[in-house]
């Protein structure tokens, strides 16, 4: 694509563009203008193609790192350039502990009093880490862990050059 902007850059007939305006039509000479959209249109186009092939290359990553993680959230690869260059890839894994709207009186019966502190309210009921902590005690029989679900997060891929 950039090569086939550099050529239309060459053969442009000095920066002519037609304005159009409700239905209007007028011509106008701008050069850089000309090119400045050119090249916009060059590199948006350019973009939309490398984002299909970065999220190939990010799922290929996430998929990689997943099998390195056991109890971590977090695996980071660094790919030495040469002696003193480096890139790093973190790719942190997260997740959510949701009460599904089906399941709030259950759980607030449950709770009782402690409800409002073991559950941040918005527009999904979301478990603390101090719920989760007893929805897992073996005390509690299992009785609060069948009404949280897991919600795998997306994860998020980061990249540094040192």
């Amino acid at each position: 694509m950039a090569k086939l902007l550099q050529e239309v850059k060459t053969e442009m007939a000095g920066g002519k563009i037609v304005v159009k305006i409700r239905g209007k039509e007028f011509e106008i000479v701008d050069e850089k203008l000309a090119v400045a959209i050119l090249s916009a249109f060059v590199i948006k186009e350019d973009m939309k193609r490398l984002e299909k092939v970065y999220q190939e290359y990010k799922s290929y990553i996430v998929e990689e790192a997943k099998s390195f993680l056991k109890e971590a959230q977090t695996v980071s690869f660094i790919v030495p350039i040469d002696e003193k260059d480096k890139v790093e890839c973190k790719v942190t894994f997260g997740y959510e502990y949701v009460i599904p709207p089906e399941h709030v009186e259950e759980v607030k019966a449950i709770l009782g009093d402690k409800f409002e502190a073991l559950v941040n309210v918005k527009t999904e009921y979301r478990a603390t880490k101090k719920l989760v902590e007893m929805a897992c005690d073996a005390d509690n029989r299992g009785e609060l862990a069948k009404y949280i679900e897991i919600k795998e997060k997306s994860p998020v891929v980061s990249f540094a050059y040192e």
